[in-house]
């Protein structure tokens, strides 16, 4: 393209490329009011790259992590007006998370399914 009449250098593009590719690019348009080009990246709104959003548009991209959502909306317990650790354990009772001595026995982790507090 030359620079001062936004036209396609004809001769230039004809010694680089054959005559397939020249028509193919001659073809183009150009446009007359040539804006200063910027890069531009699209992981974030305001279009600058940062680690952190390549980061979440690969594990996004290549990790599958449909196994790992979770049902529900879970908004309320994570609002909740109290301590984090009271918050976790709620999310994690809710999931069946809390290591109880009959979901390790089920784990294979060798203990005693006999309650401490009534020998049962």
């Amino acid at each position: 393209m030359e620079n001062d009449s936004k036209e396609w250098n004809v001769r230039r593009i004809s010694s680089m490329f054959d005559q397939h590719s020249v028509a193919r690019i001659l073809a183009t348009l150009l446009y007359p009011s040539v804006t200063v080009d910027r890069r531009l990246w699209l992981g974030e709104n305001k279009g600058e790259y940062s680690v952190k959003s390549a980061y979440r548009i690969c594990v996004r991209e290549l990790i599958d992590t449909s196994h790992l959502r979770v049902n529900g909306n879970w908004n309320l317990v994570w609002n909740t007006k109290a301590p984090p650790k009271v918050i976790n354990l709620i999310w994690r009772v809710c999931r069946r998370c809390i290591p109880t001595r009959v979901r390790l026995w089920d784990k294979g982790v060798d203990c005693t399914q006999v309650c401490a507090l009534c020998n049962t």
